[in-house]
């Protein structure tokens, strides 16, 4: 990001990941060397199951939907 400052990207969660804590995610992107300006450009959206989210259909919807969000 410091090399694109227009590069975007959308990280997605789920709350009881044990495989890639959610916390264990907050405290990489915190501690990444981004400059401020350039961490706008970080969404990070949640979803209610674990690790494999998209296998639970509602959060499958709302998956399809912030990327699409994300994408437009």
């Amino acid at each position: 990001m410091r090399d694109n400052p227009h590069l975007r990207v959308l990280v997605q969660c789920g709350h009881t990941d044990l495989a890639t804590p959610p916390g264990g995610i907050l405290h990489s992107i915190d501690h990444m060397k981004i400059p401020q300006p350039q961490r706008k450009n970080i969404t990070i959206k949640w979803y209610d199951a674990g690790h494999m989210f998209y296998l639970n259909e509602p959060d499958l919807k709302k998956m399809r939907r912030d990327l699409v969000e994300f994408i437009d």
